[in-house]
């Protein structure tokens, strides 16, 4: 399943709800998707890497986004 999420290109859109103004519940989603993805798949962290996923999940700690973070 979760290669059948990556292939269907579902990681730009959840990257994109990583986004600042995005409401804390939709980036705590997002967020808790792309860490089940990545778990246990070095492939699907690349391609979470090439999406673009890794600086607004910094953003999102640095910033203690309390959802995000919890997730």
């Amino acid at each position: 399943i979760q290669e059948s999420i990556v292939e269907a290109g579902a990681l730009p859109k959840l990257v994109a709800l990583l986004a600042p103004g995005t409401p804390s519940g939709l980036q705590a989603d997002a967020a808790s998707l792309l860490r089940e993805l990545a778990r246990n798949s070095g492939s699907n962290r690349a391609h979470i890497a090439a999406a673009g996923g890794i600086p607004p999940l910094v953003a999102l700690l640095a910033a203690g986004s309390t959802a995000a973070v919890q997730e």
